[in-house]
């Protein structure tokens, strides 16, 4: 399994944002604080004013701890590396997205990179799996508007089989449709779901 330095871009580019809307809003708390303060002719309130300024960056860091986890996963699913996708699909992404809805979030959101996209379609896939034919017609629908993936795999694994072949052109499906192959692999039987045969 490789995690690289694009990865590790990848992961950091998901906080940098907020950690600068974070300190950027503790220094304008704080020197709001402080023209206050000196209008009203002083008087004490340091307390205050560093409550005010820490504020936003402990709001930031309890994100960067309930999220960091998933993120991390995320990062993976989108690395360069398929082994470092697939071990991350099998054994992080299955255990922290169990929902068809927090999938389908992911696989439409146009925030996060293709091969994420792809991989939450899948999952998505793995969900439905052993569920009846009008719940998963459903899904399907409300996934009928779902965007176009154009994955970027520089290689194979047990996930992207029957989708992409190594080499070929890269894979450029919608939500719905990759999720409906994916179905036909597993019930076929030719796919294996949540790290089984």
């Amino acid at each position: 399994m490789e995690f690289g330095p694009d990865d590790m871009v990848d992961l950091g580019m998901r906080y940098v944002h907020g950690l600068v809307f974070s300190v950027v809003a503790s220094f304008v708390l704080f020197f709001a604080f402080t023209q206050v303060r000196h209008r009203l002719k002083g008087g004490s309130g340091s307390r205050l004013g560093a409550f005010l300024f820490f504020s936003p960056l402990v709001c930031w860091t309890l994100y960067f701890s309930a999220t960091f986890r998933l993120n991390y996963t995320l990062s993976m699913l989108g690395s360069e590396s398929s082994g470092a996708a697939e071990w991350a699909y099998e054994n992080r992404f299955v255990s922290e997205v169990h929902t068809v809805r927090a999938a389908e979030h992911l696989a439409t959101s146009a925030r996060e990179e293709p091969n994420v996209r792809f991989y939450a379609a899948c999952r998505i896939a793995d969900l439905l799996s052993t569920n009846n034919d009008a719940s998963v017609n459903e899904v399907l629908q409300t996934l009928s508007a779902g965007p176009i993936i154009t994955t970027e795999f520089f290689d194979g694994n047990s996930l992207t089989q029957g989708l992409y072949v190594p080499g070929h052109e890269q894979v450029q499906l919608s939500v719905r449709d990759i999720v409906e192959r994916r179905l036909r692999l597993i019930r076929n039987g030719s796919a294996k779901i949540d790290g089984k045969s």
